[in-house]
């Protein structure tokens, strides 16, 4: 069904489950299935900090930035104490970057009045 990105997403599978050493199995029909859902489910999210998120902090919402930053926090644990769980351990080192380059920028924003 996707055999052809199977090369890509092995890749990032071997990146994350770091040493690159060719031991990631081939895909299931179930690993394709669950990964469609979890892009999909992240896209979701990108699309709700951009259509969402982002004008309400604009239009001086501040209190969206804090929510943020919780619910970053719970996807932070799950994945990393699952991803531990699982025996991969370097992708909770990954989620510390990929945690930082989503909550940095919207704890940088500061109101208004705190700017002047």
């Amino acid at each position: 069904m996707f055999a052809p990105i199977d090369g890509a997403s092995v890749l990032l599978h071997e990146l994350l489950d770091w040493p690159l050493d060719g031991a990631t199995a081939e895909y299931t029909r179930e690993a394709r299935w669950f990964s469609a859902i979890g892009g999909g489910v992240f896209a979701g999210l990108c699309a709700l900090f951009y259509f969402v998120v982002a004008p309400l902090v604009a239009e001086g919402d501040f209190r969206v930035r804090r929510r943020v930053v919780i619910a970053m926090l719970i996807w932070f644990v799950i994945d990393s104490v699952g991803s531990i769980a699982a025996g991969v351990g370097s992708n909770a080192i990954f989620n510390v970057l990929f945690l930082f380059m989503n909550i940095g920028p919207i704890l940088a924003i500061r109101p208004a009045e705190a700017r002047a």
